[in-house]
């Protein structure tokens, strides 16, 4: 697992041709730009602002298999949100899909997938 901060399709692409061969997940971590701020003003160690202007940019022209938003739940059952998620990608793709979860109709419908 990385943890990386993509700066648009051409770093995405990069990395996916460094990791091609791999069993990778993209996975996309989203915050409503008035959280992101909210949460930037409490840490105290950011530049004011950063964290709202680049909320949404940085997914720009990405493409995820997976997404989570995290300004709901805990740390805990979001990963246990995405562990599941996981999974269920795992077998739709040995299942011959390569439709993502994030390409199905909506991340509730992803959740469904998961019993």
């Amino acid at each position: 697992m990385d943890d990386g901060f993509l700066s648009g399709p051409a770093a995405h692409a990069r990395w996916a041709e460094a990791l091609h061969g791999l069993d990778v997940v993209w996975i996309g971590v989203r915050l409503a730009p008035h959280l992101a701020a909210e949460r930037e003003a409490r840490r105290g160690d950011r530049e004011v602002g950063m964290a709202a202007a680049q909320a949404d940019s940085v997914h720009r022209g990405i493409h995820y298999d997976l997404e989570v938003d995290t300004s709901s739940g805990s740390p805990a059952e979001l990963a246990q949100t995405l562990a599941s998620q996981i999974a269920a990608l795992s077998r739709l793709l040995a299942a011959g899909s390569a439709a993502s979860l994030v390409d199905t109709e909506s991340q509730a419908a992803a959740a469904a997938c998961v019993d």
